[in-house]
């Protein structure tokens, strides 16, 4: 068993993880094996659990105003652990997109990827919205799984907005936890109060109904320009007004957005051990400066969280 299994079945706090999107599709073959050395070479040097490695769709049809970027095809996540980046001695998570399969395909290459030592884990992300939904619904992915897995475990999305717009993400989760899940990745976090309701109104639930706690890994993510704030606020990410204004009105956005940063991981770090509270510190932005910052986050995390009582 993975170590990253261990720790999840244990429902340890603490475990640490860095996300990030495999390269573009387009590149060629040169170019990939460039973007991959040097992906393997940083995260040689991060202290985490679990690389987990996410699978773009086009969100277009939740959101029908402009996209502040691009949709650019990346490669597939799963082919990328395998081909790029086996070397590495991490464990790793593979986001996996279930809208854009077929029931058949997807089946195969669960059973596949579980006679494999490599992802530890995959996470299934439901279709952006309701009529844009592909053949394969998030449901039958679950069931795919419980059926073909023995050795892979299986993670859940967890998203604070949603439970503060509907008051009933915690429910989403158990159900999620009731077909397989045993730990959830949030999306970004910048409100810090929406994601202290949710893990409160979960860790209440799960004492009233007896059930075991799980891990819930909050993702914490660099943002250094204008440009990259409005394209989080189109994916839904939410930004408490005085947290807007700092990143708007500082000298150095990204600077700034570091030092929010490091206050989340500080507070969750603290949080009730009622639920097992995790880091994940994304890094999807190409630019150098913000890679670098998110590496420096993965640092500051490893401290905060391991720190003694």
């Amino acid at each position: 068993m993975s170590l990253f299994a261990q720790k999840v079945r244990s429902a340890r706090p603490g475990i640490l993880t860095y996300g990030l999107t495999p390269p573009r599709a387009a590149h060629d073959a040169a170019r990939l094996h460039e973007i991959a050395d040097r992906q393997r070479a940083r995260l040689e040097t991060l202290p985490v659990d679990a690389v987990i490695l996410y699978d773009l769709q086009d969100e277009t049809s939740r959101d029908a105003s402009p996209r502040p970027f691009p949709f650019l095809p990346t490669l597939d996540p799963f082919a990328y652990a395998q081909n790029y980046l086996s070397t590495l001695g991490i464990d790793t998570v593979v986001y996996r997109a279930v809208g854009n399969h077929d029931e058949a395909g997807f089946g195969a290459w669960l059973a596949d990827a579980d006679q494999v030592n490599a992802p530890a884990a995959v996470t299934f992300v439901g279709s952006p919205a309701n009529h844009a939904r592909g053949t394969l619904s998030l449901r039958r992915a679950y069931e795919l799984h419980a059926a073909n897995c023995r050795r892979l475990l299986l993670g859940g999305i967890c998203i604070a907005e949603r439970h503060a717009r509907k008051g009933d993400e915690h429910l989403r989760m158990l159900e999620k936890r009731a077909h397989g899940c045993s730990f959830f990745v949030s999306q970004a976090v910048y409100d810090a109060e929406a994601s202290h309701t949710l893990l409160a109104d979960l860790a209440r639930e799960l004492r009233a109904r007896a059930l075991a706690p799980f891990p819930v890994i909050l993702t914490i993510t660099p943002c250094g320009t204008e440009k990259t704030l409005e394209f989080m606020k189109w994916l839904g990410i939410s930004f408490a007004p005085e947290i807007e204004a700092r990143l708007r009105n500082g000298r150095d956005m990204l600077a700034e957005s570091v030092a929010i940063a490091e206050d989340l991981i500080r507070q969750f770090a603290r949080q009730s051990s009622a639920i097992p509270v995790c880091i994940n510190v994304e890094s999807v932005s190409i630019r150098k400066a913000d890679i670098d910052a998110a590496a420096s986050l993965v640092e500051f995390a490893a401290r905060e969280l391991r720190k003694p009582e």
